[in-house]
């Protein structure tokens, strides 16, 4: 066991008081094991969230319904310290669908993966019928971006009222109506 490890046996701290979940509260992105302090912690970030996404138009409506865009995956990953990490692109060539995929993980600052997810980009999807190899491989990349982040913080955008599919997924799928302008 690390120095940093601090074990909690269960029983009374002397006082009579019952102490918390026994759980080692390192291990998680909200310093806590204790479920509603998980929840406190998370809708205060969704509040924070919330105004952020709507200013700077970070999701888009699809049928009645906001889709956060990468960049608000980003923003929520910052505010929660977990960041993406591409771990590898490579072409796709199956049965006449040529593309690309990546690999995307969603890791805390000290190197904990904590999600990840695989997309890809292929050139039978009309947007991208014509488009230069680089700009597959980065779509591929972004659409794992969102996909990674998403897994790990879902709940986190849906406590700020936004649909917890990421836009990138959505593309192509059903029309989109763009966000409304900033306030």
């Amino acid at each position: 066991m690390s120095e940093d490890t601090a074990i909690v046996h269960a029983g009374t701290d002397g006082a009579g008081t019952q102490p918390g979940p026994v759980a080692d509260s390192a291990g998680t992105l909200w310093g806590t094991s204790d479920p509603v302090e998980v929840l406190d912690r998370a809708q205060h970030v969704a509040r924070a969230l919330t105004g952020v996404l709507e200013r700077n138009q970070l999701y888009v409506e699809i049928q009645g319904r906001r889709h956060v865009r990468v960049e608000g995956w980003l923003t929520l990953g910052s505010m929660l310290g977990v960041t993406p990490v591409c771990v590898w692109t490579r072409p796709v060539d199956r049965d006449g669908a040529r593309g690309w995929e990546a690999r995307v993980e969603a890791r805390t600052l000290d190197g904990r993966t904590v999600a990840a997810a695989e997309s890809q980009c292929l050139r039978v999807e009309r947007r991208w019928a014509r488009a230069d190899d680089y700009a597959l491989r980065s779509m591929a990349q972004t659409r794992a971006t969102s996909k990674a982040l998403s897994s790990a913080l879902r709940f986190v955008v849906t406590l700020a009222g936004f649909d917890g599919t990421p836009y990138e997924e959505m593309q192509g799928v059903v029309d989109a109506t763009p966000s409304p302008p900033p306030r």
